[in-house]
């Protein structure tokens, strides 16, 4: 099985794909190319997110052209720090949250719920989940690069960004994005089938543990962002 045939099977068929995987000769080299492409699609994303948080355009809106730092090449110059920082969030978020802990967390809660014990071990499970939980992600990366090129310009209407209106635009492309997590968890749940022979429901739940985490965790980012913002109009 060549790593592009293993792409397309945990990105379309991720319950076949597992059991293809389980099936073969266990080898350290799958799990090495797991954590690669983990670690390539958390760079990969981090760039991304550069752009999409510092994006001239967004951010500084209405500021005259000329304006230090108005170009996203004179901040790369001028001001390298917040591109580590950001690259190294989307290196935590991808590689360190959603592989290492939710995968860790995945696995724990399904192997409580499964009624055999699981075929193959930890090690196996996350050579599985580190493909169906990163590909969906480099994915809509790949999305949301074009979106900005071609789309966009995302038309912010705020101050601070990523507070931002409910404009057409920001509803379709937030939309899209909620889609692509909705593959990813899809996947995920597949490979908890396969892995662990449980049922639908059973498969589903560790994912829905990750879906009231996330949601509790944009309610936490809304609380925050709304103070911060409540502290800089105090300010002015």
């Amino acid at each position: 099985m060549t790593f592009f045939e293993s792409i397309s099977g945990f990105l379309f068929h991720p319950y076949d794909q597992c059991k293809k995987v389980l099936s073969e000769e266990k080898s350290t080299k799958k799990f090495t190319q797991s954590l690669l492409l983990v670690g390539y699609g958390a760079l990969i994303i981090g760039v991304v997110l550069c752009f999409w948080v510092l994006y001239p355009e967004r951010i500084y809106y209405g500021v005259p052209l000329d304006a230090e730092l108005k170009m996203l090449f004179r901040i790369s110059v001028s001001e390298p720090v917040i591109f580590m920082i950001i690259i190294g969030l989307a290196f935590f978020l991808i590689f360190v949250l959603n592989f290492m802990i939710s995968g860790t967390f995945n696995y724990l809660i399904s192997r409580t719920l499964s009624k055999s014990k699981a075929p193959s071990s930890y090690k196996e499970y996350l050579t599985v989940y580190g493909y169906s939980s990163t590909l969906p992600l480099l994915l809509l990366g790949v999305f949301t690069i074009f979106w900005v090129y071609f789309v966009e310009k995302f038309n912010f209407t705020t101050e601070l960004p990523p507070f931002f209106d409910w404009t057409l635009t920001n509803i379709i492309f937030f939309s899209i994005f909620f889609g692509f997590l909705a593959w990813k968890w899809i996947s995920e749940m597949r490979i908890n089938q396969a892995f662990f022979d449980v049922s639908f429901i059973r498969a589903a739940i560790p994912e829905l543990v990750q879906v009231a985490t996330f949601i509790g965790f944009l309610l936490l980012v809304g609380y925050v962002g709304s103070m911060f913002a409540g502290e800089l109009i105090g300010i002015v």
